[in-house]
């Protein structure tokens, strides 16, 4: 069985990053990595968000300390569902994990080499963690390995619907082929 390993690129907002890390894992009761016992958490914290389907629980608190941000201001409200009692963002799921790592690690921000570069800058644009976010991750975003598709259609066309099989569209020609 074959080991796979994604490539992660990622930008550190600021120099002492890992020192504020520490900081705010000492100031949660998290010490060196040990985890908070669940009736420790406070219930009135939590928050769900659910992203196109997909649901994800974190602290107020932990999307607070990022205020010009949609989700640590009270701009998310305008997203917020009485009825299910969640946010509804109808957005892409895959980099939404990674915008809501961006809150729980201090800031930092990876953009995964499983992600088109294009969707995850919309993303961070529309989530609006900033320019200064966004020209950090430039850089990484220019340095990504861009793969040549194959020449012939039907091949085009196998290697789309396996790289991203939402965003394929299907033609046949009068005869069956793939267009």
């Amino acid at each position: 069985m074959a080991n796979h390993r994604a490539s992660v690129a990622a930008i550190s907002i600021g120099d002492d990053f890992l020192e504020r890390l520490q900081k705010r894992r000492e100031r949660d009761g998290l010490g060196s990595g040990s985890r908070l016992d669940d009736d420790v958490v406070d219930i009135a914290d939590l928050l769900t968000i659910n992203v196109s389907g997909l649901k994800f629980q974190t602290r107020k608190s932990t999307l607070n300390r990022f205020p010009s941000t949609l989700l640590g201001s009270s701009d998310r409200e305008k997203y917020f569902n009485p009825t299910t009692n969640e946010y509804f963002f109808d957005r892409h799921r895959e980099s939404f994990e990674t915008i809501l790592y961006f809150y729980q690690s201090d800031g930092l921000l990876c953009l995964p080499a499983t992600l088109n570069p294009d969707i995850f800058i919309e993303e961070v644009r529309f989530f609006q963690l900033g320019d200064h976010i966004l020209e950090k991750l430039s850089p990484e975003v220019s340095n990504t390995k861009q793969i040549a598709l194959p020449k012939h259609p039907i091949q085009k066309k196998i290697w789309q619907v396996f790289e991203d099989p939402l965003l394929v569209e299907y033609s046949y020609d009068e005869y069956g082929g793939v267009r």
